[in-house]
């Protein structure tokens, strides 16, 4: 009986909510703050009221603090939405290098991306925590571009000794494999970095 009411209940949550779903997703793809504000100020207390607000603070992710993001974080915990956000908002406090607060939301993430794994490791590193970057080595063999946020790791891994000039060779023949060009040029361009060094 569950399975069959679970379902419906999707369809009528719509309905009953008075948010207007094609609005607010025309100001979330547009980036419309103003609109988001008003769609949010008026969809308080409606069913559907965490959407209009996910969408504004993802709007502005770069400009809010983190009061707003625990906020939001702590009203809707444990909801999806909420763990959409934290992923966004942990990838915005690495852009800020604002590592004590990253770290305080990493451990509550279910599951996080390779860019967040290097993030963490990035702000592991800043606590003194080097070894951090040490399970991360795995991420470099690979034929496949990784994440920006993975290349301070990777060079740490290279000044460490974790990482060599043999390994850039391997992902090298991996990028060439792929059938990824610009790739291996990249990781050739290392080489002589890695010599010089």
């Amino acid at each position: 009986m569950k399975l069959l009411f679970a379902p419906l209940l999707a369809l009528a949550l719509p309905a009953l909510a008075a948010v207007d779903l094609a609005a607010l997703q025309d100001a979330a793809r547009t980036r419309k703050i103003t609109q988001l504000e008003a769609i949010a100020q008026s969809a308080r207390g409606d069913l559907l009221e965490m959407y209009p607000r996910y969408h504004l603070l993802l709007a502005q992710i770069d400009a809010i603090g983190e009061q707003d993001a625990n906020d939001f974080l702590n009203r809707y915990a444990n909801t999806p939405l909420a763990e959409r956000f934290r992923s966004e908002w942990l990838k915005e406090l690495g852009r800020r290098q604002a590592w004590t607060a990253f770290l305080g939301e990493f451990g509550k993430l279910e599951s996080p991306d390779m860019d967040l794994r290097c993030l963490n490791a990035q702000a592991q590193w800043t606590q003194g925590r080097t070894e951090a970057i040490f399970p991360l080595r795995t991420l470099w063999f690979s034929g496949n571009a990784r994440p920006e946020s993975c290349g301070p790791v990777f060079d740490a891994l290279f000044a460490s000794g974790k990482l060599t000039q043999g390994d850039i060779w391997q992902r090298i023949r991996l990028a060439l494999a792929e059938g990824r060009l610009e790739l291996a040029s990249t990781l050739a361009n290392r080489l002589g970095a890695v010599a010089i060094d």
